[in-house]
């Protein structure tokens, strides 16, 4: 295959060709599913380990987080929190695109 994925604008500089920058978002989404490969066996061996993808929206967060993460941190010492604060439906959003594992918005 005979096909360009990176140009020069006559100086120095290199930028992504449209084919490149195809290849480049390919690449990083088949990065991501082995990363989550990996992720998925660990879990096997070390239930709640690993990384946690959390998403509140900010009216719940300041009344659920202070009980929740010292609760976590006792009964899973291996549990990387990644937490987000975000509106819902920007949560519904990362919930359904993979980039949060759990969401809550709602105070009920």
């Amino acid at each position: 295959m005979d096909a360009r994925i990176l140009d020069r604008d006559g100086g120095k500089r290199v930028m992504f060709t449209p084919l490149g920058r195809e290849l480049l978002a390919r690449a990083r989404t088949a990065m991501a599913a082995l990363e989550a490969i990996v992720e998925a066996a660990d879990a096997v061996r070390a239930p709640m380990s690993g990384p946690l993808r959390l998403g509140v929206i900010p009216t719940v967060g300041p009344f659920l987080l202070p009980r929740l993460m010292p609760a976590l941190r006792a009964a899973f010492p291996r549990l990387r929190l990644f937490l987000r604060e975000d509106t819902t439906e920007r949560l519904v959003d990362r919930l359904a695109a993979g980039q949060l594992d759990v969401a809550r918005w709602t105070a009920a």
